[in-house]
């Protein structure tokens, strides 16, 4: 597999070792801006610019032609959840932050960059404990 480091803050907070990697392709779908998880109904997004995300999405983002931050929502609900994937495998050269929007992410009051190619991440809202990432690929 490949590792996959995540940082909050400048410190690699969780690692990963990838075997298999999300891979969309052109399609109808994506010319619609939509997409569909089938393993967890979760709606998708492409997305070339800043963008404040809404509960429950995923967010294909594409970093091509320079760096990105995607906001939080505000005021989640318990359960909430977003992920974020790297489309264009440029968040190396072009990264991706996650603003908190006032809640703490991973337990730290900073913003999320995402700097490694591909990554495939999760994050899930828990009422006074903020955003927790619970997947990485």
């Amino acid at each position: 597999g490949v590792a996959k480091q995540l940082r909050v803050g400048g410190a690699a907070t969780f690692s990963s070792t990838v075997t298999a990697n999300f891979n969309p392709t052109s399609d109808s779908h994506l010319t619609r801006k939509s997409y569909v998880d089938l393993l967890g109904g979760q709606d998708w997004n492409y997305v070339t610019g800043n963008t404040t995300m809404s509960p429950n999405q995923g967010y294909l983002v594409d970093t091509a032609s320079g760096a990105r931050t995607m906001t939080l929502p505000s005021s989640p609900a318990n359960g909430v959840r977003v992920r974020v994937i790297d489309y264009s495998r440029t968040f190396e050269d072009n990264t991706c932050t996650i603003a908190r929007n006032g809640q703490n992410i991973m337990g730290l009051g900073e913003n999320m960059v995402l700097d490694v190619n591909e990554i495939n991440c999760e994050l899930v809202f828990v009422t006074g404990r903020g955003w927790w990432v619970t997947q990485v690929t």
